[in-house]
């Protein structure tokens, strides 16, 4: 299982003999059958968070997938050493936070580690509580593996915009990933124009487009306002695939000059299609016809 061959932890330094006199003898220089038995995370030597900071996003996740707990000389170890994290690459933190959120339950080892101090050495801002628990759990009920994308833009939803754009920095997000992560932040920014009434369908298609499906989903799952939730949910099912049956070619055989009024009337038929002003083809045509017997 991904790096459990590492020589990490005491469960890791147990091995099988293969010399014919002693064939299939457990080798267990540091007890690590013991710890298995008692269900304990042990670090092989005092320095090992220090020689490897990352070995403490290790012991969290193998601790709340096994439902195993940290020995307790480990922990401490662990808590004085938290600030060692700081010296770590961006990349190598960012490696081992992917495999967290490959986890079954990842806001089990986030929640631990926001307990003992790692996720805020990763940034200041970062929360591993209630509130994150509930937002994944949420993820899951329309996933049962969401995107590590959508983790992410989870994990990173209380942070503001400069704080978003210092963590992608600080981790080297790729590319797709980060894009999730800072178009979730500025969709949050605009969450309060989204909870006003009688807004249209027009309306919400132009503030959500642009943004990516995974961000408007983590903004749909964070969002407070049960009518937000209710519009990011319509444009992800629906509106965004909302598709006009005249197209550009067609309008200018419908005499619509080329250039700026080609623009505008294929956004009036759009908007008018999203918000129910008009069905068929036919309505189309005669949209067109009306608009441009009144000079527009």
């Amino acid at each position: 299982q991904d790096d459990l061959a590492r020589r990490d932890f005491t469960i890791n330094a147990m091995a099988l003999r293969l010399d014919p006199a002693s064939f299939g003898k457990l080798m267990d220089p540091f007890g690590g059958q013991k710890d298995l038995a008692n269900k304990l995370i042990r670090v092989l030597h005092d320095r090992s968070f220090i020689d490897d900071a990352t070995r403490m996003l290790r012991a969290v996740r193998y601790e709340q997938r096994c439902s195993f707990r940290l020995e307790a000389a480990t922990e401490k170890l662990l808590r004085q050493n938290v600030a060692m994290l700081g010296t770590i690459s961006g990349d190598r933190i960012r490696h081992e936070l992917e495999l967290i959120l490959k986890e079954e339950y990842p806001e089990k080892a986030l929640g631990r580690a926001g307990d003992l101090g790692l996720l805020g050495e990763v940034h200041p801002a970062l929360e591993g509580n209630g509130r994150l628990e509930k937002r994944f759990e949420k993820a899951r009920e329309g996933s049962s593996a969401p995107s590590p994308a959508l983790y992410f833009a989870l994990l990173t939803c209380s942070l503001s915009i400069k704080e978003v754009e210092d963590f992608v920095a600080r981790l080297r997000v790729p590319g797709s990933v980060s894009r999730v992560i800072l178009d979730t932040a500025r969709l949050r920014g605009q969450m309060p124009s989204l909870d006003v009434r009688d807004l249209s369908p027009s309306a919400v298609f132009e503030l959500a487009q642009g943004y990516s499906p995974t961000s408007i989903l983590a903004c749909a799952i964070v969002a407070d306002s049960a009518l937000v939730q209710e519009r990011l949910a319509l444009y992800l099912t629906r509106w965004r695939h909302v598709r006009t049956a005249l197209d550009g070619s067609t309008l200018q055989r419908l005499g619509v000059p080329s250039g700026p009024r080609l623009g505008q009337m294929l956004k009036v038929l759009h908007d008018a299609k999203l918000d129910g002003k008009i069905e068929s083809q036919e309505d189309e045509i005669e949209l067109v016809q009306r608009w441009l017997s009144q000079g527009r």
